[in-house]
């Protein structure tokens, strides 16, 4: 809603009143914790540094090869130091006594596999959703409030599945239960490439509840992560946690997200255009977006243009939906490799 009023700052503006809210409040209702008080603890500013440095420098750099392609050396010695500066980052927080992240907890397997499965999972899922609600306004020309409506499905799947996962889990255990969960979202994903030419809103619907119904299992890989961290490292677990869920969604959209662009401009053949004078900037304009390519298209009265692009842009979409599915397959597998046979949930420490 804010959307059709506004620009599409306003989605993110809206959230910071709500942020210095929960800041204020938490100063004074957050109990301080008993490890907190037991020993100090300082602010180490240059793993701050090298940790958002180096995330910013890849995903910077992955957004660049997706524009420029791989010729142009800056995203390359960008990505050189970005690499550098996480693995120095690393050996920082193996060799300290007080480590920001406290990298051993990837020692234990079930730890690993909640992580992974959390990380890769946003991974393969974000950048499909949100081409999905692009699609929704692109495809089917619904508004900003109608087409997150339109994906209510995704989150009815997991409303129905999360409460019940963590029952299923510690019946057939989690070796079961989070691999089965992701292949079924990537059940989802493979829907929308092998129904999806061209794509219906029902077949997306499908694939969204299938979806929400899968990624639901990330509640067991909440448990994994928790089972067997030391109660003094529950907060850096928790931590890692979150961060794996946001850095999935933020290399996914970069990821994905390029692939998706450039399937679309392999897809779209502008130069077939310019005979009718889409060139130059026109041609620029149209190859970045589908909205860019739609709006030239009304601008010059060339509807084949619109038409073209918007196929070309459902067939990038459902394409990407493939890849992540197939992510979503390969890392359901590892999960269950990691993931201990005998493994109770139920039996925290």
């Amino acid at each position: 809603a804010l959307l059709e009023q506004f620009s599409w700052h306003s989605a993110f503006l809206i959230n910071v009143p709500f942020v210095i809210i929960a800041v204020v409040a938490g100063l004074f209702l957050l109990p301080e914790s008993k490890l907190s008080k037991e020993k100090s603890h300082s602010w180490d500013i240059p793993s701050t540094i090298l940790s958002i440095a180096g995330m910013i420098g890849l995903v910077w750099s992955i957004k660049e090869f997706s524009k420029e392609g791989l010729a142009d050396i800056i995203p390359w010695v960008v990505i050189v130091l970005a690499i550098t500066m996480i693995v120095i980052f690393v050996k920082r927080n193996l060799s300290s006594s007080d480590p920001m992240l406290d990298v051993r907890l990837f020692k234990k397997r079930s730890f690993s596999a909640g992580t992974i499965a959390a990380f890769m999972t946003m991974f393969a899922m974000t950048s499909v959703l949100l081409l999905a609600s692009q699609w929704l306004q692109v495809v089917e020309e619904l508004s900003p409030f109608k087409a997150g409506l339109y994906l209510l499905p995704m989150a009815i799947g997991a409303m129905v599945f999360a409460p019940i996962a963590p029952g299923l889990a510690a019946r057939f255990g989690p070796k079961i239960v989070l691999p089965s969960g992701i292949g079924i979202a990537a059940i989802g994903m493979f829907i929308m490439y092998f129904f999806g030419h061209p794509l219906s809103y029902s077949t997306m619907a499908l694939a969204l509840i299938l979806v929400g119904a899968g990624t639901a299992s990330l509640a067991v890989a909440s448990a994994l992560i928790m089972l067997e961290t030391p109660t003094s490292k529950a907060g850096n677990a928790a931590a890692v946690e979150e961060s794996m869920y946001d850095l999935g969604e933020v290399f996914g959209v970069a990821v994905l997200g390029s692939l998706s662009s450039m399937l679309y401009r392999v897809f779209l053949d502008i130069s077939s255009f310019s005979s009718k004078g889409i060139v130059g900037d026109l041609a620029h304009v149209a190859e970045e977006s589908v909205v860019g390519a739609v709006e030239v298209a009304k601008a010059t009265g060339i509807k084949q243009l619109a038409n073209e692009a918007v196929t070309s842009f459902n067939d990038a979409f459902v394409a990407t939906a493939l890849v992540g599915g197939i992510i979503m397959i390969i890392i359901s597998i590892v999960v269950y490799l990691l993931i201990p046979k005998s493994l109770d949930i139920t039996k925290q420490k």
